[in-house]
């Protein structure tokens, strides 16, 4: 009598399982990113809330048990003094695209706009994943080359998470401010979920 073999769960990686994420956490996730966006109002504070978003968020697509909104907080406050100044840097190289962008729209230069424009989202989308991989465990000289090697180490699926981050973060700045209840529901834990898969480790083997 043949056994059927015994059915392989799906991996816990990939756009299914992104899908499956969002779904079954979307009042966590609405709640994470209303706090998210308001943790970001003063702007200084752009580096810790970030940070902080995207452990959250690496630990729910890894499907770990997880309150989001209260570890967030506690994340908050531990990243506050440690990521303010990435924050800063951060703030300051979107200051000076968002001023080109300004300033080559008011010359209706629509080549320039464009990629000021298209440098800010990329920006964006850098900056929610690379800020989360700055791990206070790295050399304390070197923790943007150790989170930019951890990214280069999964390549392909960075290039990916990003561009998915980029889809959703367009119209949120093409067609703002109608898009703003958007932002306001999930527009930072969309594109921060889906940044968060490359950071994760490989799912490891059924059965392990």
């Amino acid at each position: 009598m043949a056994f059927d073999p015994v059915p392989t769960p799906p991996a816990k990686r990939g756009v299914k399982w992104f899908f499956h994420v969002f779904s079954q956490e979307f009042p966590s996730l609405v709640g994470l990113n209303l706090v998210c966006f308001l943790s970001c109002l003063p702007l200084v504070t752009l580096g810790p809330a970030l940070s902080a978003l995207g452990q959250v968020l690496g630990r729910m697509a890894d499907d770990q048990p997880v309150e989001p909104v209260q570890e967030y907080c506690t994340l908050f406050r531990e990243n506050l003094l440690r990521k303010l100044g990435w924050g800063l840097l951060f703030l300051a190289a979107a200051g000076v695209l968002g001023v080109s962008l300004w300033f080559y729209a008011s010359l209706e230069l629509l080549s320039l706009t464009g990629l000021s424009l298209a440098g800010l989202l990329c920006l964006w989308g850098v900056a929610l994943h690379l800020l989360p991989s700055l791990s206070d465990d790295a050399p304390p000289v070197h923790p943007l080359r150790t989170a930019v090697s951890a990214a280069l180490s999964t390549f392909s699926r960075t290039i990916l998470s990003i561009v998915s981050a980029l889809v959703f973060l367009i119209p949120q700045a093409l067609f703002f401010p109608a898009f703003l209840p958007l932002t306001g529901l999930v527009g930072l834990v969309l594109p921060g979920l889906a940044l968060a898969f490359p950071r994760l480790p490989p799912s490891p083997p059924f059965g392990d």
